[in-house]
């Protein structure tokens, strides 16, 4: 278990990690008017609606896992990455927590707020949210699920659901919601050894 502090600072690092290249790419994309974009993307533009939002995307999306549970495609790839994660979750309670907050706070301010805040000014909405989405699931790729097709398209899936939220309300909250609630329940499921790691 020596290398589950490491994961954790991982985890971290790589949240924060968005979130600095996020603030860089918004201080040069919108100069002076960053406090004011980012007052209205951390704006509730009605909590009711937010909130309904992220649970309804959320429950679709548990509904995708059970399918995926049912058919026997809900699995981890054998990878380095992989290994050290689900240490780290069965290891401790709290990793939950952890595993939950960061990435949903800080990937959905990176791809939501500012990729696909971006793209939306250069293209249209669909194209934005297809781009933004699949850039999203190339962040996940590398040493952690690589090879599971099933898990890329469900991050995939992620990617549209958090992106439709973000372009419909205006807002970031029901991403992070649906986000952080996605990874709460994966990792739920891979602390209770539902989610198995299967070599490919």
């Amino acid at each position: 278990m020596e290398k589950e502090p490491t994961t954790k600072i991982l985890v971290i690092f790589s949240s924060f990690i968005f979130g600095i290249i996020g603030f860089i790419i918004l201080f040069f994309w919108k100069k002076s008017d960053m406090f004011l974009y980012l007052h209205q993307v951390f704006t509730f533009t009605s909590i009711g609606n937010d909130l309904l939002i992220g649970f309804i995307y959320s429950f679709m999306l548990s509904i995708v896992l059970v399918i995926l549970l049912l058919l026997g495609k809900l699995y981890y790839p054998h990878t380095k990455g992989v290994i050290h994660l689900v240490d780290m979750l069965k290891d401790k309670p709290s990793n939950v927590l952890l595993v939950t907050c960061f990435p949903a706070v800080f990937e959905e301010f990176f791809f939501r707020a500012v990729l696909l805040g971006l793209l939306l000014t250069v293209t249209n909405p669909v194209i934005a949210i297809l781009i933004s989405s699949f850039v999203f699931v190339l962040a996940h790729l590398s040493d952690q699920y690589h090879g599971q097709y099933y898990l890329l398209t469900y991050l995939f899936l992620i990617g549209i659901l958090t992106s439709v939220s973000f372009v419909i309300q205006e807002t970031i909250w029901p991403a992070m919601i649906i986000h952080g609630l996605s990874n709460f329940m994966t990792s739920i499921l891979t602390r209770k050894n539902i989610i198995p790691i299967k070599a490919n």
